[in-house]
């Protein structure tokens, strides 16, 4: 575990740096006031100015109008929103018993800093949060409802920023058919860092959950997620790397993978390893059941697992190998009571003959 501790580390350095530098360049304008906004549904009100406490705005859009780029919106009752296309980097929160929904409508969506719905540079919205920001952008989601409602697209498409950053956000897949619930394709051509935190990922016929697929020649995406929930979808998360020339690296911790019509976490056709392309992640203490197809599918030549302490159980394949795929184990993972609790290229095999020992230093 030496090498992912060290690892783990230097990524938590490198965001830190990333928002300190990201936070001294965002200073707010003298035409924009607000570095923060206040929102309430019920008692604020649409007009010029809005945004303070005192004189709270009535509508997501409006306060998104005024304020600051890397400033923040908080909104202090229950109430649903339209769609939002951010081209600036901006922190939204709502309330913790998750009463504030964003969804997807074929409307104009709303935009930070003067630009009103529409005028941001997408005329209708595709996904109830899209962001199209600059590599250097952080965005922040707390407590939100995030609803794809009838879009045949999904709930939300990350593309270029530095770090998108979502904790207690629901995600759902709406009515729409949709490929996922959760499209992350940045092409920065720098480095690109999710985190998700105590999410919850689920309920889509057709689509899946968390499909992160880097673009162009973004040189990383780096991804952390903890004690989070991906479930009743065509599958939980999916790494690849096809589209770009860089790697797609971090961990997936203490979270619940549950009723897939497909796989639970899986890398899926990751790369070539000797062109930069690979898949890395550890996955450690996660729940990952009943699934209809493989629990955990290692697919492709540079994709790579390190499992430690993870139930895998009663899928339809517990661990799926292929294509020169890789998994390493500490020993310390429950898999069991799945149709063939591990497969390499099709053929049941013994687990302990198909995943190795994890790397010590």
């Amino acid at each position: 575990m030496g090498r992912l501790i060290v690892f783990a580390a230097s990524l938590l350095v490198a965001l830190a740096a990333g928002i300190g530098h990201a936070a001294a360049a965002m200073g707010c304008g003298n035409a924009l006031p607000f570095n923060k906004a206040f929102v309430h549904p019920t008692s604020g009100v649409d007009v010029g100015g809005c945004g303070p406490v005192g004189s709270p705005c009535k509508t997501l859009n409006q306060a998104l109008q005024g304020v600051c780029p890397g400033g923040t919106v908080v909104i202090v009752a229950p109430g649903a929103f339209g769609p939002i296309y951010l081209t600036q980097p901006v922190t939204i929160v709502g309330l913790a018993d998750r009463s504030v929904s964003i969804n997807w409508s074929s409307t104009a969506p709303g935009c930070v800093a003067f630009f009103s719905p529409g005028n941001c540079g997408l005329a209708i919205a595709n996904y109830a949060v899209e962001i199209a920001g600059s590599p250097g952008d952080i965005y922040r989601f707390e407590n939100i409802v995030i609803d794809a409602a009838g879009s045949p697209n999904g709930a939300v498409k990350v593309g270029n920023a530095f770090n998108v950053s979502m904790t207690g956000v629901v995600i759902r897949g709406g009515t729409g058919a949709i490929p996922q619930m959760m499209l992350v394709a940045p092409s920065t051509g720098t480095q690109f860092q999710l985190f998700m935190s105590h999410c919850d990922v689920g309920f889509s016929t057709t689509g899946g959950g968390v499909l992160v697929q880097p673009a162009s020649a973004t040189t990383a995406a780096d991804l952390q997620i903890a004690e989070s929930e991906f479930h009743n979808a065509k599958f939980g998360v999916k790494l690849s790397v096809t589209a770009t020339s860089g790697a797609v690296q971090g961990s997936i911790d203490s979270s619940k993978f549950y009723a897939m019509n497909g796989s639970g976490i899986a890398a899926a056709n990751a790369g070539q390893i000797n062109n930069g392309q690979f898949v890395a992640v550890a996955l450690s203490r996660n729940n990952v059941v009943n699934s209809g197809a493989q629990g955990v599918q290692i697919n492709g030549n540079g994709a790579t697992f390190f499992l430690y302490h993870n139930t895998i159980a009663n899928n339809a394949v517990g661990v799926n190998i292929q294509n020169s795929g890789v998994g390493f184990t500490t020993g310390t993972n429950l898999i069991h009571q799945n149709g063939n609790n591990c497969v390499l290229d099709g053929t049941a095999a013994v687990c302990s003959t198909v995943l190795g020992s994890m790397p010590q230093d």
